[in-house]
């Protein structure tokens, strides 16, 4: 019962993070449609939030384990950075051309908001379950 309690807490902790953050993004683009002062391109770092929510559950059970813990460089290097881009290429592209994709590669699809909404909900699921706990293992990172 008490792990039901835990998950449905986790439930809605994910949720209301979620509706907090939609909420969140949606102001910013009415203000930033009547004020044109904010950038909207930078919205979708927020969603980062919700990533490291959704990753932290992993995190809280090895809390408990014994070990030392272990970043995972590799899966931050070649997942966590790629996704980090495209969170980023909105922004990337109305700043900065010369780091855009060609058109053929989904440049166009990539502008939306939903990929990098999504790619920065993968950014903090990428950054939390990239920290582990390794048995018989010392030190911080090896």
């Amino acid at each position: 019962m008490k792990k039901v309690i835990g998950y449905l807490g986790y439930f809605i902790l994910i949720i209301g993070t979620f509706l907090m953050i939609q909420s969140a993004a949606g102001t910013l683009r009415e203000e930033a449609a009547t004020t044109g002062e904010i950038e909207t391109f930078l919205i979708p770092f927020i969603y980062i939030i919700l990533g490291i929510f959704i990753g932290i559950l992993p995190l809280i059970d090895q809390w408990k384990q014994s070990g030392s813990w272990k970043i995972r460089w590799q899966k931050l290097i070649f997942l966590g950075l790629p996704f980090l881009y495209l969170c980023a290429y909105p922004w990337i592209t109305f700043n900065y051309e010369t780091f855009t994709l060609p058109n053929f590669l989904g440049h166009l699809t990539l502008l939306s908001g939903e990929s990098a909404s999504f790619a920065g909900i993968m950014v903090g699921f990428i950054l939390m379950t990239s920290i582990r706990k390794e048995r018989g293992r010392s030190g911080f990172g090896r």
